[in-house]
């Protein structure tokens, strides 16, 4: 019986050390800034951006580089860009990155050389970017003002119908997309984000802090309080 036990125990720690090296991996990036955003451009899982600030509520920004599938980052940027919280990548070349005081800015070299965009000149700071192809995509100023772009960021038309903060939004398909904010209140377009429509709401003064979709039916909303919400036909229920 005692050599029954041992064996079980055994076989328990080999099965359990097992499941913790196939889990997550802590990865040192070298760099003390708070990264809040995150890109790997579609097609590949080598090439990979992240952006950052020295402090939550701005600082000096940071956007790094990984070519290794994020084993390794390397520092793309100059010391002197405003603190920064969102990053999208429509290809290896292509992306745009934003954050405080109002600071938007476009690479089309895969991050060597960046220029500036304005949106508009009274927005505060850009908290969310999300494209669904090389040319069409949004960008979310705090607390809830929503623009969005038909020709690579050229230029930017305001959204309307927004009534409560946007923590986080994204595509579900071309033309419908979905937002999540204050209130637990859910929101969608079906014109590409030119006008949003409240379809789900939940405990005041609480938060929904992300929303991803799958295809136009399958989605899935989290929030505060380990709060979980799930669609399966895109937004009715």
């Amino acid at each position: 019986m005692k050599k029954i036990f041992m064996t079980i125990v055994i076989i328990v720690l080999f099965v359990s050390q097992n499941i913790s090296a196939q889990g997550w991996q802590w990865v040192n990036s070298g760099f003390s800034e708070i990264i809040f955003d995150m890109s790997f451009p579609p097609g590949q899982s080598d090439i990979g951006f992240a952006v950052g600030s020295t402090l939550t509520s701005g600082g000096d920004g940071i956007v790094l580089k990984t070519t290794n599938g994020g084993s390794t980052w390397t520092k793309i940027s100059a010391d002197t860009i405003p603190g920064l919280k969102a990053v999208c990548f429509t290809s290896v070349n292509v992306g745009y990155a934003g954050g405080f005081q109002n600071f938007l800015m476009k690479t089309t070299d895969g991050g060597s050389t960046w220029s500036k965009m304005v949106v508009d000149s009274k927005l505060w700071y850009f908290n969310n970017i999300e494209f669904w192809d090389a040319n069409t995509g949004v960008v979310v100023s705090y607390p809830s003002s929503v623009y969005r772009t038909s020709d690579a960021g050229a230029t930017w038309g305001p959204c309307f119908g927004l009534k409560h903060s946007v923590e986080d939004i994204c595509y579900a398909d071309a033309t419908t997309l979905f937002l999540v904010g204050s209130d637990e209140r859910i929101y969608k377009s079906t014109n590409s984000g030119f006008y949003w429509a409240e379809v789900d709401s939940g405990l005041a003064q609480h938060l929904f802090l992300g929303v991803e979709f799958y295809n136009s039916s399958y989605g899935i909303v989290t929030g505060e309080d380990g709060r979980v919400v799930v669609t399966t036909n895109g937004g009715t229920n």
